[in-house]
């Protein structure tokens, strides 16, 4: 795997360093067979990501899980609340300012997202939203399923735009619903 950690390193290193590169979203996929050292692969970013004060995330998805949809992104997005919330403590006005993009830019939709990951009613003031709760019961399981997917692009890129470099790692797509 030398020539692929090498590829990824490289690449990784030039976005990294490129200041206007923090506007753009960029996706590498590994792809193998089942034992091939593609999550070892993954995890050879983990370093870097930290050198850069970026954040490393992993989400798995599991055939077990397979009746809890976005399972490995909302263990992902788990640990970035557990980022925010130790920033809570290092640098509070940081944390703040994350926690406020993600009220402000959510607003309704937040509650769509905390029943999946409980992790950000952790870092959020919920009752000062609780005026903004709508619910899905009156829209159609389409229409529910793109809010929702809404909500997950506009919290990922305030994420990605808080910790840059985000290594953002989703293991096993297969098992994805």
């Amino acid at each position: 795997r030398d020539e692929e950690i090498s590829i990824l390193r490289r690449d990784f290193d030039s976005l990294a360093k490129d200041e206007s590169s923090s506007l753009e979203r960029h996706l590498f996929l590994i792809s193998g067979t089942s034992g091939t050292g593609k999550t070892r692969l993954a995890e050879t970013l983990r370093e870097p990501a930290s050198q850069y004060n970026g954040l490393f995330v992993t989400g798995k998805f599991d055939l077990n899980l397979r009746h809890q949809p976005y399972s490995g992104i909302s263990n992902a997005c788990a640990e970035i609340c557990g980022a925010v919330t130790k920033l809570e403590r290092q640098e509070p006005s940081r944390a703040k300012e994350i926690c406020d993009d993600i009220e402000q830019s959510l607003e309704s939709e937040l509650y769509l997202l905390v029943e999946t990951i409980p992790g950000l009613a952790e870092i959020i003031d919920l009752p000062s939203l609780a005026t903004k709760r709508v619910s899905l019961s009156s829209s159609s399981t389409y229409e529910a399923k793109n809010r929702i997917n809404f909500a997950f692009l506009r919290l990922l890129r305030i994420f990605a735009k808080h910790f840059f470099p985000l290594v953002f790692v989703l293991d096993d797509l297969q098992w994805a619903d």
